[in-house]
């Protein structure tokens, strides 16, 4: 059967290779990793509207039990190319008016909404940027499927130096529609970086090595266990409970039905005020996939995103009792971005030294 199928894999008809393959290990569930080596070369083969039901078919013989890596690497530039070629449309559709209200006939890209007329003549000179746009919504399941399942080239793709890598980021902070943004908070998960946390309040901090965290709501819920002490010293809220920190840490399920009441709030390093040595609202102004703000960080803010000072990403941690608008509690739901990507997290406290020189880098930072 299997020279049959490789006979078919030799002509032009990637539909009819792709659905035979399919039958052949519904029928052998044991033979998916020789499937996905059929499969593969069908990911070059295929035009773009068939190419995202191969890649999906990959990515369920993956989640079997396939080895992950082969397709990660036989993804990752076509990726690059469909995002490239959506962002041609997300471009243009920056240019277009928005649509009048009794307008019916519109298309959606992320937030914004176009009429179709307006866009019609952008899809009648490049179809294939339209296409890319639609292929998308399949093609980055089985990419991010096979890449959390690929620790090594996970790893690697997260490191500046990687060009591939890094064009990944470039294309996802532009595109604007739901896959970018998926792939962008998958790409820009913490990559074993240095965190310094420092606790103005009692003037304790800690060093941090902070690996897979994808949002400040899941560091936070580790931070509650880790820190438990100092966080007891400024009437901040005890400890996660325990199947809470599972599911943060990725060791248990990715979503669970229950949360945790945080009540301690983080800034990022340049919020302190220089002459009350403590967090301000209002002095900084960041930016989380949900919008700006100025106040402390919410859930959806990506760690990675904090500007780093001497080679670590810097966070000022204060409690609640510190005035009554830091008083309330953000309600963190028990439930991680990807399934497959773990989080770690270690801390070390920082001698009394250590803290106060940190402190004179963030007033010479913010002095500068």
């Amino acid at each position: 059967m299997v020279a049959q199928l490789e006979d078919l894999l030799g002509s032009d008809d990637v539909p009819g290779a792709t659905a035979a393959i399919f039958e052949w290990v519904y029928e052998n569930p044991e033979d998916g990793e020789e499937a996905l080596r059929l499969l593969l070369p069908l990911l070059n083969k295929a035009d773009i509207a068939s190419a995202p039901h191969v890649a999906m078919l990959c990515g369920a013989l993956v989640e079997r039990g396939a080895p992950a890596t082969p397709l990660a690497e036989a993804m990752l530039k076509p990726t690059i190319a469909l995002l490239e070629a959506a962002d041609r449309l997300a471009q243009h559709i920056q240019t277009l008016p928005l649509p009048e209200e009794e307008e019916e006939d519109l298309f959606y890209f992320g937030l914004r909404c176009v009429a179709i007329a307006d866009l019609a003549e952008f899809a009648g000179a490049d179809p294939e940027a339209m296409a890319a746009f639609d292929a998308l919504d399949k093609w980055y399941l089985p990419f991010v499927a096979s890449v959390t399942r690929s620790p090594d080239l996970f790893r690697a793709l997260r490191r500046p130096e990687h060009l591939e890598g890094q064009k990944l980021r470039e294309l996802t902070e532009r595109g604007g529609c739901s896959t970018s943004y998926f792939l962008g908070l998958l790409l820009h998960a913490t990559n074993d970086d240095r965190f310094v946390v420092l606790l103005p309040e009692i003037e304790e901090g800690y060093s941090l090595q902070v690996d897979g965290v994808v949002e400040t709501g899941q560091l936070s819920i580790l931070l509650s266990d880790l820190l438990q002490e100092s966080l007891r010293k400024i009437g901040a809220s005890g400890p996660a409970e325990g199947a809470v920190l599972e599911v943060a840490r990725g060791e248990g399920p990715q979503v669970i039905d229950a949360s945790y009441d945080c009540k301690f709030y983080l800034y990022p390093w340049q919020a302190l005020g220089l002459e009350t040595g403590l967090p301000e609202d209002q002095r900084f102004v960041w930016k989380a996939p949900g919008g700006t703000g100025s106040r402390s960080l919410p859930a959806d803010f990506q760690p990675s995103a904090i500007e780093p000072l001497d080679g670590a990403r810097v966070v000022l941690l204060v409690g609640p009792t510190l005035d009554e608008q830091r008083s309330f509690a953000r309600v963190l739901s028990a439930a991680r971005m990807f399934e497959r990507v773990a989080a770690k997290v270690s801390a070390e406290r920082l001698s009394e030294n250590d803290y106060g020189e940190w402190l004179g880098k963030l007033r010479a930072a913010l002095s500068n």
